[in-house]
């Protein structure tokens, strides 16, 4: 297991399509790995990038959807296990843990999927939101 080390905590809040940044806390804590910062052709899921001003990727997670706006229900017997249902809460509040790097300038949540009846065409990557960093926090 590696050190402690610089680190950012953002606790974000969504609302329908709308994040914001609560509370951007610099911290000291052992993140996990990077996941790989090249291309994510083929990839399904969501994922969060500190990124630099260029939008280069500084660090990647790889994440369960923070802002799925469904949610798996029991089926009755005999049928599926489960059933995906529009989720019933509108707000929902997440935590990001990310690097404390010095040309960071902000964090972007990802998601790629496939839209129905486009298979072929593959996943299609949509930016939910870019949460800039603050400078003086702590």
């Amino acid at each position: 297991m590696s050190d402690p080390q610089p680190a950012r905590r953002l606790v974000c809040v969504a609302e329908g399509d709308d994040v914001r940044v609560l509370v951007d806390r610099r911290v000291e804590m052992t993140l996990p790995p990077t996941d790989p910062l090249g291309e994510l052709a083929g990839v399904t899921g969501a994922w969060i990038e500190l990124r630099d001003a260029g939008g280069r990727p500084r660090y990647r997670r790889i994440v369960a959807d923070p802002l799925e706006a469904e949610t798996e229900v029991p089926d009755e017997p005999g049928k599926h296990p489960f059933t995906r249902v529009p989720a019933r809460r509108h707000r929902r509040a997440f935590a990001i843990l990310v690097p404390d790097v010095e040309d960071a300038d902000h964090v972007a949540v990802l998601r790629a999927r496939v839209p129905s009846g486009a298979a072929a065409a593959g996943p299609r990557i949509e930016v939910l939101a870019r949460l800039p960093l603050r400078e003086a926090s702590s």
